[in-house]
């Protein structure tokens, strides 16, 4: 997918890009880690702390083409790329030794894949979350930010409850050595397989756009405005915030699909579809609850206190434990028994 300009951002969407006001003096000559750093959001993260002036970024992801791909970023050495899984506590700690902060961006993060493999939904999203942070700790790391999701809102499918129990082992940490904040993002405008990457193929092959029946909406930010508030909360989250940028109001998936044929001069066509399994009609970005607990800070909401409860690491450990000896239906099971209580 090519790079999503300011000006097709601003066709897309139907506003203009909201700029993040952050401190680029407090990012300058640290050293940053940064877990799934071959998706989008992790590139996008490591492009943007780079422009800042840190002293070093070492990215980690086992995606070997993706990590190819950000080696001509590396243009005056402060890049160091690392083909590991962030499951491996012991393989992390020492390679996180000697960095300011940690962004954990690594997760599984299509809908209808989590659904269709909870397990492996489960050991690499949560328990990506549980060996990140317990690495960071270990490597007296002193800043932890966790990339989240929409989805961990209300989470009814796999990947929204990956998230949210994500959120819980963050909201557990608080008050301990590490200071572990949230940044809640909703869709994340062409990121890597979604809809509008789907969407331009599909337009420049000539080929209908499919439309789920119930005429979804999504909520949406640009790259650069996630980037952006991930530096924000690297620099300005208090232990245990949840930061998320705001979306704007939400966009008709059907309006989508038109702005971006209007702006390769094609047609959209579409195609009545099934709802994906796990997919949603409608987003939001905080629930009731926590919307009445939110503040306002320019383009960014901050949230002082998610509502997922805060998770015991040695209870997730555990629950892990049982879903890595177990199939997809015991995965599903144990994840949605924690859900209940978060």
């Amino acid at each position: 997918m090519s790079p999503v300009t300011p000006r097709l951002a601003r066709a897309l969407l139907d506003r203009e890009e909201t700029p993040v006001a952050f401190e680029p003096e407090a990012l300058r000559g640290l050293r940053v880690g940064v877990t799934g750093a071959a998706g989008s959001l992790g590139r996008a993260v490591v492009h943007a702390v780079l422009e800042q002036g840190v002293a070093e970024v070492r990215g980690f992801d086992f995606a070997e083409a993706g990590l190819f791909r950000l080696r001509p970023r590396d243009e005056d050495g402060r890049l160091r790329l690392h083909l590991e899984d962030v499951r491996d506590e012991d393989r992390m700690t020492t390679l996180l030794a000697g960095l300011d902060a940690v962004v954990h961006a690594a997760a599984y993060k299509h809908v209808p894949l989590a659904e269709a493999h909870p397990r492996a939904a489960v050991l690499n999203n949560v328990g990506g979350t549980l060996a990140a942070l317990a690495a960071t700790r270990r490597a007296e790391v002193p800043r932890f930010l966790l990339v989240s999701s929409d989805k961990a809102v209300a989470a009814d499918a796999v990947m929204g409850a990956t998230k949210r129990l994500a959120e819980g082992l963050v909201a557990g940490a608080r008050g301990g050595p590490v200071r572990a904040s949230t940044l809640r993002l909703a869709n994340v405008l062409g990121s890597d397989g979604s809809v509008l990457e789907t969407f331009r193929l599909r337009l420049l092959a000539g080929r209908e756009l499919p439309l789920c029946g119930e005429e979804p909406e999504r909520l949406f930010v640009t790259p650069s405005e996630a980037a952006a508030a991930a530096l924000f909360a690297l620099t300005r989250a208090d232990d245990g915030e949840t930061i998320a940028p705001d979306p704007g109001a939400p966009v008709a998936i059907r309006d989508l699909g038109e702005r971006l044929a209007a702006s390769l001069d094609r047609e959209a066509r579409f195609t009545p579809v099934p709802p994906r399994p796990g997919d949603r009609r409608e987003e939001r970005l905080f629930s009731p609850t926590e919307e009445a607990g939110a503040r306002r800070e320019g383009p960014l909401w901050r949230l002082a206190r998610a509502e997922p409860r805060a998770l015991d690491a040695g209870e997730i450990a555990e629950v892990l434990g049982r879903v890595r000896a177990g199939d997809d239906a015991r995965a599903r099971d144990e994840l949605f028994a924690l859900i209940a209580g978060s």
